[in-house]
């Protein structure tokens, strides 16, 4: 854990934040976390803060989030490492939450941002004992509808650090009647280190105002690549629209077997018409789903068979959730 504290950009402020009173998240072990999740708040502004307010709102006890990096890249740790807090539904109890405050449907983290995920991220790895991967929001089961984090966080990932290494000098400006030694005692720079930092200096001929150098810094600097413009973001496949491309035309019904039904009982799970595993066939399970979908509008067929205006069903309900 220290090795977070370590990160000069990270702000603890995990008592800070408001939460719900009389609630809290239930906690499990450190050994229990696997996975490294990637947000984005979908949001263009906000803050931690913001964002506390807002789940406890929803009734969470608290933020979803474990860490939120703001877009002047100050990572704030916002929940414990073993708290099971909600970002990833059924997910939450193997999986570490990242947000980076933006929208990235439209924007591009800044570059501090990136910096500060790629260092978090170094740190998450060593601290996570059992560490097994990274994914985005929308790359757990049961999510893949979701428009998050809506940028290719693996690269930033991989990304090789842009730094420059600088050097500093200090200078001292000689005064009259100075010498190598009156200069050593009032700096605390040994004659030894003043010849060595002014090779082409000659301690028998100083002048007042000449300058002399007493200590040298190099000092790492990220050079900065220019921010990408909005209008050249890649624009992102919707994986609501890739499913609604897929759902099949012909009839379907008790007993079919097959790649269609497979993606009918995707489109059921996502519009929360559970119908269990995703296997292909159309069992007892599925059955129970359709004849609910069917009893929601009228004509619907009553004897569970997918037909056209059950698929036109399923598509109003996914375009709801794209709004």
């Amino acid at each position: 854990m220290n090795q977070l504290f370590a990160i000069p950009q990270l702000k603890d402020i995990r008592h800070l934040l408001p939460t719900r009173s009389g609630q809290s998240y239930k906690k499990t072990t450190l050994e229990q976390k696997t996975h490294i999740i990637i947000h984005h708040s979908l949001t263009k502004t906000g803050s931690a803060f913001a964002f506390a307010n807002y789940h406890v709102s929803k009734g969470w006890p608290g933020i979803g989030y474990h860490f939120v990096i703001e877009q002047d890249g100050t990572i704030h740790f916002c929940n414990d490492l073993e708290t099971i807090s909600y970002h990833v539904g059924n997910h939450n109890t193997y999986c570490i939450g990242v947000c980076l405050t933006g929208d990235f449907r439209t924007q591009q983290p800044t570059n501090e941002q990136k910096q500060s995920l790629r260092t978090l991220y170094k740190k998450l790895v060593n601290i996570l004992p059992n560490y097994k991967d990274v994914k985005g929001h929308n790359e757990l089961k049961g999510y893949e509808w979701k428009q998050c984090p809506c940028f290719n966080y693996a690269q930033v990932l991989t990304e090789k650090e842009n730094i420059e290494m600088k050097e500093e000098v200090k200078l001292y400006t000689v005064e009259r009647g100075d010498t190598l030694w009156t200069i050593s005692q009032k700096t605390g720079v040994s004659v030894k280190t003043l010849l060595r930092l002014n090779p082409h200096v000659d301690p028998r001929a100083l002048q007042p105002g000449q300058q002399i150098i007493i200590e040298k810094l190099i000092k790492k600097e990220e050079v900065k690549a220019p921010s990408q413009p909005s209008n050249q973001t890649p624009k992102q496949q919707n994986p609501i629209e890739q499913l609604i491309s897929k759902l099949p035309n012909k009839v379907l019904q008790y007993g079919d077997r097959g790649e269609d039904v497979r993606i009918l009982q995707q489109a059921l799970n996502m519009i929360n018409f559970k119908c269990g595993a995703e296997d292909g066939v159309f069992g007892q399970k599925t059955l129970d789903a359709v004849k609910r979908v069917n009893l929601m509008f009228s004509g619907g067929n009553k004897n569970g068979m997918y037909d056209k205006k059950t698929k036109n069903y399923i598509i109003s309900k996914l375009r709801e959730k794209m709004k």
